[in-house]
C-alpha cells in the first residue's frame, strides 16, 4: 500500500488487477472470503440489521482528465 501519493504506480496497479482477475474472472474468491467473514464474524456485530440514519461524507468530484 502506497505511504503517500508519490509511492503511487497506476501502472502496477493496474498490473495487479488484471492478474486478479484473470486468476478469479468471477470473484468467487472474494465473494467466499466475504461470506466466510460474515459467518465467522456476522453475529458479533451490533448493529447487523439495524437500520440508522446517517448520512455519507460528501465526495469531491474528481478532477477532470486533461
Amino acid at each position: 500500500m502506497p505511504k503517500n501519493s508519490e509511492d503511487f504506480n497506476d501502472e502496477s496497479l493496474l498490473r495487479s488487477l488484471r492478474e486478479y482477475k484473470r486468476r478469479d474472472p468471477d470473484f468467487r474468491h472474494a465473494i467466499d472470503d466475504f461470506v466466510e467473514g460474515e459467518v465467522k464474524y456476522g453475529k458479533d456485530d451490533p448493529i447487523e440489521g439495524q437500520p440508522f440514519e446517517e448520512k455519507p461524507p460528501a465526495l469531491k468530484a474528481p478532477k477532470p482528465r486533461t
